[in-house]
């Protein structure tokens, strides 16, 4: 989670009063609360953690921006890029993303705030990386 602090620091200038980390059983999670670029992000090390994911995976769960929707979609591609290079570095050999089923207020939200990912029922991608 270290270079994903040092990504969200070199590019939007997130300070690390800005994020925030947290230890469960089965992983860790990091939440930015930056109003230019903010994310959610979890790391799971046991099997059948959330959506029965398997262990060593990477899970984007929100982004969240004040910024237009265009400027969003295009820092969200580059953010997608640095986790693939980021995964065999740390031998991470899943990148998953976590889509939510409701339809959102604002357009420039993927929802995963305010509620956790097994009461919102996202639908979840994972990309093996080998």
């Amino acid at each position: 989670l270290a270079d994903i602090e040092k990504y969200l620091a070199d590019n939007y200038g997130t300070p690390t009063a800005k994020l925030r980390y947290k230890d469960y059983t089965n992983g860790a999670s990091l939440t930015s609360e930056d109003a230019t670029f903010a994310v959610s992000l979890v790391i799971l090390t046991t099997p059948n953690g959330a959506a029965h994911l398997p262990d060593n995976v990477l899970l984007l769960g929100g982004i969240s921006s004040t910024n237009v929707v265009k400027w969003l979609g295009s820092e969200l591609r580059k953010l997608t890029n640095f986790l693939m290079q980021l995964c065999p570095k740390h031998r991470i050999q899943h990148l998953a993303f976590a889509f939510d089923k409701t339809e959102s207020d604002d357009l420039r939200f993927v929802k995963v705030n305010g509620l956790p990912l097994a009461q919102q029922e996202p639908d979840v991608t994972c990309l093996r990386l080998y």
